[in-house]
Formats: structure tokens, sequence, C-alpha cells
């Protein structure tokens, strides 16, 4: 029988950290939505011009969004064994 060391088998991979990288692609695509809708339906300059200078607002806003995304993201997966823990017992 192959013995494993228990380290390998614990190490940080891409697979234990889903969740924070789907908080960081979830907050680029609220920082595209953000930006598609000043430039489409507010009219305020061009599409590219919202995401490479978006005015101080706007960079505030999609910051904000980018920030809670990863937060939340984070919270997930610090906290994701809490709600199937909780699941199991009811």
């Amino acid at each position: 029988m192959r013995h494993v060391n228990q380290a390998v088998l614990e190490s940080p991979t891409t697979e234990n950290y889903l969740l924070i990288w789907m908080g960081v692609l979830f907050g680029a695509g609220v920082f595209i939505a953000d930006s598609l809708i000043d430039a489409l339906v507010f009219e305020k300059g061009t599409l590219l011009d919202q995401l490479l200078h978006p005015s101080w607002h706007g960079c505030w806003l999609r910051s904000v969004g980018r920030v809670l995304s990863v937060a939340f993201g984070v919270d997930a997966h610090e906290g994701g064994g809490r709600f199937c823990a909780c699941a199991a017992a009811a």
C-alpha cells in the first residue's frame, strides 16, 4: 500500500479556492456591466472610455463592487463547511 503525505493531501490548489476565484470573476463582471450601463444607457461616453478612464464616482462604485464580490467569495470559502454540516444535522 502506498503512503501519501498528509501535507500533500491538504495542499492549497485552485480547486480549493474555487469560490474565491468565482468572487474575483464576478467582480470583473460587475466592472464590465457597470461600464456597459454607463456607456449605453446613460450615454456617458464610449465603452472604451468607461473601461479605461472612468469618472471618480464610477471608479469608486466599481471598486466597491469588486471588493464586495471578493469578500463574499472569501466568506463562502471559509464558511462553506458550516452550511453543509447544518444541513446534514437537520
